[in-house]
């Protein structure tokens, strides 16, 4: 988000913004005071918007389009489907995933979303409903997916997504020695400061305690 000087959160809600109706209630999850920042920022950007919209957006179609292709990201979503069938499994959505990683190497945030799907075998979440993928499911999956063109190309997206998301692979060494190949590594903290449950507690010695 350089060409537009502003961060990834700004440019969010900028975007959003720049709609016609604009989106008008944003949801903040915010752990201290300073989670707003960017917010606040964005705002008094609000007449910008579109200049600064059209200056980043075609950036991100340009990637899209050099690595994976004019035709998928013109056909991807064709055929597919969410949580509504036999196997549960929200294709449309690990899709997308795999096609954020492939293009922004989003890893952080495609595993999130992934683990939440993952975590729906447990707990169904109605906000992000749908499983996460099962490769014992692949043959009933390609006769559900007979309508999408992209039929063979979207399990491959589903098996190869699994593989690099899945909660098994997050410390894996030779999964994190590939994500580090492929460049997936963190390239922009939102976080200013680490958050209170997540600090390690200081040591304290047998006189202090």
């Amino acid at each position: 988000c350089l060409r537009g000087n502003v961060t990834p959160l700004q440019y969010a809600d900028l975007w959003l913004w720049n709609h016609e109706p604009a989106v008008h209630t944003l949801v903040v999850g915010a752990a201290r005071p300073t989670d707003f920042e960017d917010h606040y920022h964005a705002a008094m950007l609000y007449e910008q918007r579109q200049e600064i919209v059209q200056a980043i957006e075609p950036l991100l179609q340009a990637r899209e389009t050099e690595v994976l292709g004019e035709e998928w990201v013109g056909t991807w979503w064709n055929g597919l489907f969410g949580s509504h069938n036999p196997t549960k499994i929200n294709v449309a959505n690990i899709v997308w995933l795999w096609n954020l990683l492939k293009a922004h190497g989003m890893y952080d945030f495609c595993r999130a979303r992934y683990q939440a799907l993952e975590n729906n075998h447990k707990n169904w979440d109605t906000w992000v409903p749908g499983f996460d993928y099962d490769p014992a499911k692949a043959s009933e999956l390609e006769a559900l997916l007979s309508n999408c063109p992209n039929k063979d190309k979207v399990l491959t997206c589903l098996a190869e997504a699994h593989d690099w998301l899945h909660s098994s692979k997050k410390d894996d060494p030779a999964a994190v020695a590939e994500r580090k190949e492929r460049g997936w590594v963190a390239a922009y903290n939102l976080q200013p400061d680490v958050p209170f449950p997540e600090r390690k507690k200081p040591k304290v010695s047998s006189k202090e305690a």
